[in-house]
């Protein structure tokens, strides 16, 4: 008969990972809809049982302590384990998989949305929920199965990260303004990514236009905005192609210049380390990848 298993009580184990992933008792009781004295009594169980002291209290904050710091992985790791099993075990009862994406919003909805009808009919099994995000994810939370975000390098550290694809940006405008030269685009409004401003410097740099202070009217936060702008005719709009060939199709966006310019940025997709290899997900960066290529 196998031995039985020592170990301290799940809730308070469960309270105890909220808690130390937040930083704030306050904070985990929102997170598990109870008091913060009920935080704070399932913390004193779990010290009393284990006998040492988890947290270092501090002012509207909980430090973990040197021992505690050590334990946090195991535990998480096995909430992680516990969840793909339920996760895996509940989808198969509903013939399903699901699969959670978080992405950033302009790839989401003119670039990634489009294309998903040929993915439900290759893998009908796999359920999509599809959220907005553009910062770090915090995939221990297991809320987030598979992220894509954008930057200059891959500078995330233990996860899952393979560079998607690389940015390249172009200039569309309305056919209204009648462009055809480069030098024609300071003659209208140079549309601003505000969450990355210098874009606009670099992409007329790399044409020769050195020194160049560009003036904007008007900026904006995501590209999908930018887009709607330069389609209402409010200007130039420097940005991936990817998302704009249904408007350039439709010719509600004409390209100022032919060539595409490759951008310092590129897309990466992230996932746990230990998630990669699993049905839904390899499924999926397959499928994705086949998109990029």
């Amino acid at each position: 008969m196998r031995k039985a298993r020592k170990m301290p009580p799940l809730n308070s184990l469960r309270v105890f990972e909220a808690a130390a992933r937040r930083g704030s008792f306050t904070a985990a009781a929102e997170e598990l809809s109870v008091t913060q004295s009920a935080i704070s009594k399932q913390i004193k169980q779990l010290e009393d049982y284990l006998c040492l002291k988890l947290f270092e209290r501090r002012y509207q904050q909980v430090i973990l302590t040197e021992k505690s710091e050590k334990y946090l992985p195991a535990i998480q790791s096995a909430f992680d384990s516990i969840s793909a099993a339920t996760d895996q075990l509940y989808s198969h009862s509903k013939n399903k998989l699901i699969l959670r994406l978080n992405l950033l919003p302009s790839l989401s909805n003119r670039w990634l949305i489009p294309m998903l009808s040929d993915f439900k009919r290759s893998y009908p099994q796999i359920s999509l929920n599809i959220e907005i995000g553009d910062g770090d994810v915090d995939f221990t939370a297991g809320e987030v199965d598979i992220a894509i975000r954008v930057s200059r390098t891959a500078r995330w550290k233990g996860i899952y990260v393979e560079k998607l694809m690389d940015e390249k940006l172009i200039p569309v405008c309305s056919p209204n303004l009648k462009l055809s030269l480069t030098r024609e685009i300071f003659q209208y409004p140079l549309l601003k990514h505000t969450s990355r401003p210098e874009i606009w410097g670099e992409y007329l740099t790399s044409l020769g236009h050195k020194n160049i202070e560009v003036e904007h009217r008007l900026g904006v936060e995501h590209f999908f905005m930018l887009i709607d702008a330069a389609v209402d005719g409010l200007g130039v709009a420097l940005v991936p192609a990817l998302l704009v060939e249904n408007e350039l199709a439709a010719e509600t966006l004409v390209s100022v210049l032919d060539n595409q310019y490759k951008s310092s940025y590129s897309y990466y997709f992230l996932c746990k380390e230990d998630r990669v290899s699993t049905e839904k997900i390899a499924l999926f960066k397959q499928w994705l990848f086949s998109k990029t290529c």
